[in-house]
């Protein structure tokens, strides 16, 4: 099984020594203590500098997004793989109000077949999201991927979830953990609350700079 990973946006100061972390949060939660993995991935030199103060991040880089505040901080939005032992521990859930299948995952978000997720979310989200699935032992199936999604129904066993946006205007996405079933409703809508905020937040970022600049 492949490692997972997180996005976390990290404040960072330079020193003579390099980067000092200021803060970090994982994307979608609030600040806390920041693991052992980051800390040491976000360990940047003084060799370092003239490559994230010129902003020359290479495409296909773990580092998303590099903003500077002011001369001596910059601000690192960054795809941090999490150690290879950790994994997602089985869920018991009981009562209502939780999604165990497909078929309550359409229900959920008033889709008559799964064919038709991502057409109702993209609508009824203002960031316009989308959903991938993954089937019981098969790869993820994205957004235009439509052969695979019309292959599904309301009874394929599917084993996780997670929902995203590309934020219009910029390179940036806002990319939830997966959901691994079974999942409350109400932490579904937790993060599309989030989601929606991130990228209002994130889309102000890219097209207020632009305005600006005009």
């Amino acid at each position: 099984m492949p490692a997972r990973s997180h996005i976390w946006v990290a404040r960072l100061r330079w020193s003579l020594l390099g980067a000092v972390l200021i803060r970090a949060r994982r994307q979608g939660q609030a600040a806390g203590e920041v693991p052992p993995h980051v800390r040491e991935y976000l360990t940047i030199g003084p060799a370092d500098r003239e490559v994230f103060d010129t902003l020359k991040v290479e495409e296909g880089n773990d580092v998303l997004r590099v903003t500077r505040p002011n001369a001596l901080e910059l601000v690192v939005t960054v795809r941090i793989a999490d150690p290879p032992d950790r994994r997602p521990r089985p869920r018991r859930l009981k009562g209502a109000h939780v999604v165990r299948t497909l078929a309550d995952l359409c229900d959920y978000f008033h889709a008559d077949e799964p064919g038709g997720l991502n057409r109702r979310i993209y609508k009824d989200t203002d960031c316009g999201a989308s959903i991938s699935i993954k089937p019981v032992g098969q790869e993820w199936i994205h957004c235009g991927m439509d052969a695979r999604w019309q292959e599904l129904t309301r009874e394929s066993a599917i084993e996780a979830f997670s929902i995203q946006t590309i934020v219009e205007g910029s390179d940036a996405t806002v990319d939830s953990d997966p959901f691994w079933l079974p999942v409350k409703e109400v932490e579904i809508k937790v993060w599309i609350d989030d989601m929606e905020a991130q990228a209002d937040e994130l889309w102000h970022e890219a097209n207020d700079d632009l305005a600006e600049g005009e």
